[in-house]
């Protein structure tokens, strides 16, 4: 082989590892860039990660220990409030069904076939108003009878008069005519009075209820019917000697009635004195004002006794009294220096506790952050 055909060799197999060469560095220059996109794609991750955690810590650093732009120094930020004079008690609850005030049944007094109905289930009657009426006609008759017997008795009576007073009979002849009509006037009375029975009117005013009466219908001499006078309904709980304790004559009381979500006032009327025959409970008596007709006979209700209470105490907020060593204290404000104090407590009812000694009405208390305070290191309130 000649040389020029060497030379031709040589330079194709450096064309072609040359050409190989460059899809190599093609292929990693490709390579680079993925990795640099990928590693600027952590890159931003962790940025966006270091300016949240960032963000968090400067609202928690700019609450609990924001400078004080005053003085330049580190503050405790707080929310206060001002402890007050006034009432605190708690509450306990006694479910019960809410009753008419005044129930009363419609019994009628004469038996006999109903001729009409004049009233229904449900309907509000007055008192005094016809609810039905029974067959009357022997009534009818016996009044007319008995009018008829005090009409002959008494012109009898106005004969044995003129006889008696011209002595033409005795004395005991003219009483027994002056008894005679009497009798028959206090007959007439009785049947006239009877009749009135067949005429069934409303005792009370109120809503009828459990009234089944028909137009010819036979009614006896029992109840057909009651009438609820809801203008003032009761409750009459049964509670136990400790509660009963706690409830006095003249108490005013919360009454909550779920069906309706609304809360109504109610007062004690009476309160047992001795417990119910063969138990141990007292009975109790409670009167509530239906004035907006609202309530029902049958509803159930809440009532809401105050049972622990004082008229006149130093109150606070429950949440400003904290424990500190094994002690009650609270953080007293003195403008924006706060004093940690011991406090001895009373009534606690969730929302607000009575102070018996360490504040004063009138004090400011810190109610918020007042864990993180120091003695005597200024605060700042917001």
């Amino acid at each position: 082989m000649d040389n020029e055909k060497l030379n031709n060799i040589e330079i194709e197999e450096t064309t072609k590892a040359e050409g190989e060469a460059q899809g190599g560095v093609a292929q990693a220059q490709a390579a680079l860039a993925e990795l640099q996109k990928e590693r600027g794609k952590k890159i931003i991750i962790a940025v966006v990660i270091i300016a949240v955690l960032a963000l968090i810590g400067w609202r928690v650093y700019d609450h609990f220990f924001a400078e004080d732009e005053d003085t330049g120094t580190s503050a405790i930020s707080v929310k206060t409030a001002v402890a007050q004079e006034s009432e605190i008690y708690t509450e306990a609850p006694i479910t019960a069904a809410i009753e008419a005030g005044e129930q009363v049944y419609v019994v009628p007094l004469m038996a006999g076939k109903v001729t009409s109905v004049n009233a229904k289930n449900g309907d509000y009657v007055k008192k005094g108003q016809v609810l039905f009426t029974i067959d009357s006609l022997a009534a009818d008759t016996q009044v007319t009878q008995a009018a008829e017997g005090v009409k002959q008795a008494k012109a009898n009576l106005d004969r044995m008069q003129v006889l008696y007073d011209a002595g033409a009979i005795s004395l005991a002849e003219y009483e027994a005519a002056k008894s005679t009509y009497n009798n028959a006037a206090s007959g007439y009375k009785s049947a006239s009075a009877s009749k009135a029975y067949y005429t069934v009117t409303a005792p009370i005013s109120g809503y009828l209820s459990s009234f089944n009466v028909t137009v010819g219908g036979v009614v006896g001499q029992s109840m057909v019917g009651a009438i609820s006078d809801t203008s003032d309904l009761s409750i009459n709980p049964k509670v136990t000697e400790k509660m009963a304790l706690k409830m006095n004559v003249g108490d005013t009381v919360e009454i909550y009635v779920s069906s309706l979500d609304k809360t109504y006032k109610g007062t004690i009327i009476s309160v047992g004195q001795v417990p119910e025959t063969g138990g141990a409970t007292y009975p109790v008596e409670i009167s509530i004002n239906n004035g907006d007709s609202s309530l029902k006979s049958g509803m159930f209700a809440e009532v809401k006794v105050k049972t622990d209470r004082v008229e006149q105490a130093v109150t606070v907020p429950t949440q400003a009294v904290f424990t500190k060593n094994g002690e009650s204290v609270a953080v007293v404000l003195n403008g924006n220096i706060p004093k940690i104090v011991k406090v001895t407590t009373g009534i606690d009812n969730g929302e607000e506790v009575e102070i018996l000694s360490g504040i004063k009405a009138g004090e400011t208390v810190v109610i918020s952050g007042q864990q993180y305070v120091k003695d005597g290191e200024e605060v700042k309130v917001y």
